[in-house]
């Protein structure tokens, strides 16, 4: 994977992350969500915590680090779609919002898995590494 992905932009994932992180900014821009300061700065939080700790691990060189900081990510997911859900069941935002940055964090969230599932797959055991 990364002989042919040069920076951590070239991600895919990554690229879903910052289409998920302006989602959220554009989410809570304006309505009756940008009262609640609290909720706002945490959603925002967690979405920037997904993208930041992509790039993160990927600077870090090893799978390992890298697939560390994929679990760090998908748990932001998993923060950032609760309060997601928060936000709905306070009737902050439209149902047809709430449906459209819900599918972005479960995308976003499968694609961080299956990044961490080919980190597993694509290392060597130690017997394979002395071949």
């Amino acid at each position: 994977q990364r002989a042919k992905v040069k920076s951590f932009e070239d991600l895919h994932i990554f690229q879903q992350a910052r289409v998920l992180v302006t989602q959220v900014y554009e989410l809570t821009r304006s309505g009756p969500i940008t009262k609640d300061y609290a909720l706002v700065d945490r959603m925002r939080r967690a979405a920037i915590s997904i993208l930041s700790h992509i790039a993160e691990g990927f600077e870090r060189q090893t799978d390992v680090e890298f697939a560390r900081s994929l679990f760090i990510a998908k748990g932001s997911g998993g923060e950032l779609h609760a309060q997601v859900l928060i936000a709905r069941d306070q009737k902050y935002v439209a149902e047809r919002d709430y449906e459209a940055i819900s599918s972005c964090c479960r995308r976003t969230s499968a694609g961080v898995y299956n990044l961490i599932s080919c980190l597993r797959h694509s290392r060597s055991t130690p017997e394979e590494a002395k071949t």
